[in-house]
């Protein structure tokens, strides 16, 4: 996951996509240092296959920002 190590990764948990036309959203939920942690994936659909616009990770920061 984001800006961490494998290691300090103990569980993860993905819940079924929201699907609204050509956009959908995903929350992953992980736990991290005993805390529960949430990374909410933007994606689109372009061409028939899902391509992720943008990840919001624990904290406010994005995916966008970072690139």
């Amino acid at each position: 996951m984001f800006n961490a190590p494998n290691k300090t990764i103990k569980k993860t948990w993905v819940l079924p996509a929201v699907v609204v036309g050509s956009r959908a959203v995903v929350y992953v939920t992980f736990e991290q240092d005993a805390k529960q942690r949430e990374i909410r994936i933007d994606m689109q659909r372009v061409t028939g296959r899902w391509r992720i616009t943008d990840m919001h990770y624990p904290g406010g920061k994005r995916l966008t920002q970072l690139l």
